[in-house]
């Protein structure tokens, strides 16, 4: 299934995709309850972002009812997806074999997703392999390939504006 190309969220969006996906359809202030739980956010603060989510294509509003209720346009499997193969682009030029090399001499081990998908090629993904891991050993790597992912970008960083750097969203 082809998506439309995923406007990037910013963290807080990421944070609020995160209310809607564990707990569904939520009017602003059910959002806004559950993320002040975490962080100090203000009640219009979450709703201009769920404003702006709405036309970035990232979040869908249902005006039936008297408050209105948001809910996200894409699973979570599918927005993690395209968050990854969009980092994997821009700071490996889409090569899953180069993110491969700098990770192994980290001692994180992984294929290319291009060798399990041969009937229709999937670009810019990655299988883990963690059958014979332990939950601290996947932990580990999982993180391990997390910061390599953050230094390479910040090595490709330097000397842009602060307007034009990517942003790396754990997701």
């Amino acid at each position: 299934m082809n998506q439309e190309p995923l406007q990037r969220p910013t963290a807080s969006e990421l944070e609020i995709l995160r209310v809607l996906w564990e707990r569904g359809p939520s009017t602003v202030r059910d959002v806004y309850e559950a993320l002040r739980e975490k962080k100090d956010l203000g009640y219009t603060t979450v709703l201009k972002l769920l404003q702006i989510m709405t036309v970035k294509g990232t979040v869908r509003r249902n005006e039936e009812q008297r408050a209105h209720v948001y809910e996200a346009c894409q699973p979570a499997t599918e927005t993690k997806r395209q968050l990854v193969g969009d980092v994997l682009q821009r700071v490996f030029k889409g090569s899953a074999s180069e993110l491969m090399i700098h990770a192994r001499e980290r001692g994180v081990l992984f294929a290319p997703g291009r060798y399990f998908y041969v009937q229709s090629p999937m670009p810019n993904t990655l299988r883990l392999g963690f059958a014979s891991l332990n939950e601290k050993e996947l932990a580990r790597g999982v993180a391990t390939l997390a910061e390599l992912l953050k230094s390479e970008m910040r090595k490709r960083q330097r000397g842009t504006r602060r307007a034009e750097r990517a942003h790396v969203a754990l997701v």
